[in-house]
């Protein structure tokens, strides 16, 4: 099997300009701003049960924490008394912001930056102690039912022209093929976790039972 990936996005806040102005409230620009008093139920982020987004979000924390899950699901708990609600879509958060239902919004950069670009009265932020990633990958099977047209999709994909495509998401492209679209935003910006996806995948059904009975029961 051949595995490739194609583009990561960052986890990352967004606030409305529109709402912080009348309110008050800054951009947070780290994971310790998020959980300060003036942000109680004025953020809003999706339920780790119901999105890869939010998920993400949880075993990042664990890393931002040194690995020490205990201090991530403490963190966890201080951060539900700023959430509002939890949404079912990693990027209905950041729409909801967009229009100034919620001041501020936990979601993916680039769908963040696309609704700015799009025009929403928003401000982003990464994180400043530590930030994870969604990585999107492309794998061709051996052995395949279509191995000749799969081979030929593969290829395209991983060409010039649909890497110029997927540029076109915001998103951050790991092929030096592409022509990224210019969004402020970059690596060499971003104090990025130590990632592990096969851990995350493993893991995953415990780590929801513990939202669920700590958090998520709750609510």
């Amino acid at each position: 099997m051949l595995d490739r990936g194609l583009y990561v996005g960052p986890i990352a806040f967004c606030i409305n300009t529109n709402r912080s102005a009348e309110l008050n409230l800054p951009l947070p620009a780290s994971w310790a701003d998020i959980v300060k008093p003036e942000y109680e139920k004025k953020v809003r982020v999706a339920n780790p049960g119901t999105s890869g987004t939010a998920y993400n979000m949880i075993t990042t924390l664990i890393r931002v924490f040194d690995n020490d899950e205990d201090k991530a699901f403490d963190f966890l708990k201080k951060l539900d008394r700023s959430i509002d609600q939890y949404t079912r879509s990693g990027s209905a958060p950041g729409k909801n912001c967009a229009i100034g239902e919620i001041p501020v919004a936990i979601g993916y950069l680039h769908d963040m930056v696309k609704l700015k670009v799009e025009g929403a009265p928003i401000e982003i932020a990464v994180p400043s102690d530590g930030t994870g990633f969604e990585t999107a990958a492309l794998s061709l099977l051996k052995d395949g039912p279509d191995p000749v047209n799969a081979k030929k999709l593969y290829d395209w994909i991983l060409g010039q022209s649909a890497m110029d495509i997927i540029a076109t998401w915001y998103v951050i492209p790991l092929s030096d093929k592409a022509s990224p679209v210019e969004t402020g935003f970059s690596f060499s910006k971003m104090k990025l976790v130590n990632q592990d996806d096969v851990w995350d995948a493993a893991n995953k059904g415990r780590l929801l039972d513990r939202w669920n009975k700590e958090i998520g029961a709750s609510r």
